[in-house]
């Protein structure tokens, strides 16, 4: 068998590993580093998202592509520059729509693609869009620029082999023709993931709630209050709910207090327009929830206490950006058993805490292995604070601060330094 044999089997079966696999074998024998690579991506499959292992792999994962990068782009690289692999091979490629409906029958020739993020979206793409051969091998697609109406869009939600399990719009625009038309959609019935971006007008979310009954995670990036209060009262298995742009006091409210997301495990409430209602969502607290970001918002002191308190579960704790937070939050987080089940905590940004007081957390008997990762404002990371750390951590714990990502990770986050801990991330 050649290489074309296993290229064909692997595209013919892309949700199969064991094509994939048996390859890896074949061309681990033939001295191939892509053997290697292909047996690494699968395995991380299984891992932990963020463990050391997992750290680990991706740093090799990444050194092998730069190495081999042309070569095993297998052409895709001269089509397009943006794709990325999965399990071994090209799974997501980014495009303008008009290019990708021009080179689509040699893309999927050429690498087991799955995933579709495209723009410039208008009425006439689109149609041409859901007359594609190829939309049943797709199962994630990203629309951005996206001003097409609801008449294209409802042709393309019904397309003829089209079942996508994630989507994602940003279009000035989601009415109620547009909502109806992606509810009454065969080809997104059994959706688990939907964000929408980019809206100026309200979004009509009502039309889903009823139709969208495999919904894990749902993100919309502005406030609208409408949607948030049918979204509390849905009974949608939704785990995951992302306000990119605040729901305000009385959203918030109905988060907390809903009865009807039991499954709701991550919530996000970052970057508000209007930084209410997080100390109202914090004073009622969710006892099941286990990873909450709520920055930019309207915590103070007692806030801290609060959470604390009334989120026992919580794993993963964001408070950055919350300008009334002073050192007695960082003393009271110090004192509190609390933080230990922390696997991640984000506190930067908030600069009225002071060296001594992110030098208590350091030192404070309930932070242990089980934090997973810290963030403090670049400027409280002082000498002493790095001492502390390597004296409880080893000199291993800065080899990984320094290592192969951080420049990057520091120059994303500004004055934020990134510190991952010897232990599992989130």
């Amino acid at each position: 068998m050649n290489e074309n044999h296993f290229l064909e089997e692997i595209i013919t079966n892309p949700a199969d590993d064991e094509p994939r696999l048996i390859y890896a074998d074949w061309l681990c024998e033939c001295g191939d580093p892509r053997g290697e690579f292909i047996q690494l991506q699968i395995r991380r499959e299984s891992l932990e998202p963020g463990s050391l292992e997992a750290q680990a792999s991706r740093r090799r994962e990444r050194q092998l592509v730069e190495e081999n990068a042309e070569e095993w782009s297998n052409g895709v690289h001269a089509i397009t520059p943006s794709y990325e692999y999965r399990r071994g091979f090209i799974s997501k490629i980014g495009l303008d729509l008009n290019k990708f409906l021009e080179h689509a029958d040699s893309l999927f020739s050429l690498a087991p693609i799955d995933t579709l993020s495209t723009s410039e979206c208008n009425t006439s793409r689109i149609t041409e869009l859901s007359e594609c051969a190829h939309l049943s091998r797709i199962d994630s697609l990203k629309l951005s620029q996206c001003e097409a109406n609801a008449s294209s869009l409802e042709q393309l939600f019904d397309a003829s082999g089209l079942d996508l399990s994630q989507f994602y719009l940003l279009s000035s625009r989601f009415d109620a023709d547009i909502s109806r038309a992606f509810a009454n959609g065969s080809g997104v019935q059994n959706l688990r993931s939907l964000v929408i971006q980019g809206l100026r007008s309200v979004v009509e979310i009502d039309p889903l709630i009823a139709k969208l009954n495999q919904l894990k995670f749902l993100s919309f990036a502005h406030d609208h209050t409408d949607a948030v209060l049918a979204i509390a009262d849905s009974n949608l298995p939704i785990e995951t709910l992302q306000f990119g742009g605040g729901i305000g006091l009385t959203g918030c409210e109905a988060i907390a207090n809903s009865t009807k997301l039991p499954r709701l495990k991550t919530l996000d409430l970052s970057r508000p327009f209007i930084p209410v209602g997080g100390r109202r969502l914090v004073e009622i607290g969710m006892p099941k929830l286990e990873r909450l970001s709520i920055s930019g918002h309207d915590l103070n002191d007692d806030s801290v206490k609060e959470l604390t308190k009334n989120f026992p579960a919580l794993c993963y704790l964001d408070i950055r950006g919350n300008p009334q937070l002073t050192f007695r939050s960082f003393r009271h987080l110090a004192d509190s058993p609390f933080l230990s089940q922390l696997r991640c905590l984000k506190l930067n940004h908030n600069s009225k805490g002071r060296k001594r007081d992110i030098m208590a957390i350091t030192r404070s008997p309930y932070f242990s292995g089980e934090a997973g990762m810290l963030q403090f404002p670049i400027q409280h990371m002082y000498p002493k604070v790095f001492e502390s750390l390597e004296k409880q951590y080893g000199k291993d714990f800065f080899w990984d601060v320094y290592g192969h990502n951080d420049k990057m990770q520091i120059d994303v986050l500004g004055r934020c330094l990134l510190l991952p801990l010897p232990c599992e991330l989130p």
